[in-house]
């Protein structure tokens, strides 16, 4: 056994340093408590219980208890987390110097966020991963603000996609997602929802799916969309599947209001021409090859009479003498629009519902044309009597 020698400077700095790790733990608490699920009051083991902005945390033993040691004096906030739980944080939890802090937490349970499900096509639902084609997918979380057209959903989300908005009021909205294959057949792709194809008639189908409604949008191209589906759906398939209440929590009821409101113009004004290039005088009156005066402002009796500067001079630098008329502008109007729509949602277990109100109205561009209203309802209903019948 060896005989360790201090000299004096030593042995005084470790006498000194005695007392301040001693005060130094004077100044540190512990926080401690019990994490539970909010909805049975069960015990949640195994979940991360830290100390914001710091390393110090611990993890919840099996009676769902947690011990945080070393902990500083102050106000703390606490941020828990656990796989299937949604993340939480607690704040102003209060720690004295040398003192125990109690913080019981309460996690309520989240869906947990993994691969896409595909379900175009196929026999049944798989993972994005295992498909072996590629499928195009909107949620509705993709879309915060939803179009007024469903299709129009996709819009700058989908590479390849595009559409062309219909200037009729009520009109569809043109999607192409494919290069043209025919100058005389229709390049639509086909459109499924919730398992039905719908009818191309008048060009109008996707005109009665409302942004709302959406819960998600697969999109297929090219050559695998006609193995699914056959040759309808050689230009593509973009299957919706609408919402229902089966996304809420049991008991929860939703409510949903959205207004909009707007108006229809012309994308770009045209120009009319407002000078011209025929012979005037210093007065700007139209002379003829003689320089005789024409009758004033050149009836249409005299237009004819009309001749043209030298080639070397023709310029269309001489404001017309007549009155110049904007026929655009007095034949278009810019028309108002407006969309009230209103969703009510359920889920009671073994019954979900969603229905879903939408009045519009549109007055499209044209002055006095008329407008166009349309009224759309949607019922969902779905019901679990038995557990293998739905």
């Amino acid at each position: 056994m060896g005989i360790r020698w201090f000299t004096r400077a030593a042995l005084a700095a470790l006498l000194v340093s005695v007392p301040a790790v001693h005060a130094r733990a004077q100044q540190t608490g512990q926080i401690s408590g019990v994490v539970s699920d909010s909805a049975s009051g069960a015990p949640l083991s195994a979940a991360q219980v830290s100390i914001a902005g710091s390393t110090l945390g611990a993890m919840t033993n099996a009676e769902g208890r947690y011990l945080i040691v070393n902990v500083p004096a102050g106000t703390h906030t606490l941020e828990v987390r656990r796989l299937g739980f949604r993340q939480r944080q607690i704040p102003g939890v209060v720690l004295t110097a040398g003192g125990r802090a109690t913080a019981d937490i309460q996690l309520r349970t989240a869906a947990l966020q993994l691969e896409a499900v595909v379900s175009t096509g196929l026999v049944d639902p798989t993972s994005g991963t295992r498909v072996p084609f590629t499928v195009g997918r909107i949620d509705a979380a993709d879309a915060p603000v939803p179009a007024s057209n469903a299709i129009e959903t996709i819009q700058g989300k989908i590479a390849g996609a595009t559409m062309v908005t219909g200037g009729q009021p009520g009109g569809g909205t043109s999607l192409l997602l494919r290069t043209p294959t025919s100058i005389n057949k229709s390049t639509a792709p086909l459109l499924v929802v919730d398992g039905v194809i719908l009818s191309q008639s008048f060009d109008g189908s996707n005109a009665d799916l409302q942004g709302m409604d959406i819960e998600n949008i697969e999109i297929v191209k090219g050559a695998a969309a006609a193995s699914l589906y056959g040759s309808r759906a050689a230009n593509g398939v973009v299957q919706i599947r609408t919402k229902r209440g089966s996304s809420l929590a049991d008991g929860q009821t939703r409510v949903v209001v959205r207004s909009e409101l707007g108006s229809n113009t012309i994308a770009n004004k045209i120009d009319w021409a407002q000078y011209h290039s025929f012979r005037v005088n210093d007065a700007g009156q139209y002379v003829d090859a003689a320089n005789n005066v024409l009758f004033p402002n050149a009836p249409d009796s005299a237009r004819a009479a009309r001749v043209e500067k030298p080639a070397h001079q023709r310029f269309q630098d001489s404001r017309y003498p007549d009155p110049t008329f904007d026929q655009v502008d007095a034949f278009f109007d810019p028309g108002q629009f407006y969309k009230n729509s209103i969703s009510i949602s359920q889920n009671t277990g073994k019954t979900n519902w969603f229905m879903s109100f939408v009045n519009s109205r549109e007055d499209g561009v044209v002055l006095g044309n008329g407008a166009y209203g349309q009224n759309d309802v949607r019922l969902n209903l779905d019901h679990r009597p038995l557990e293998n019948l739905t």
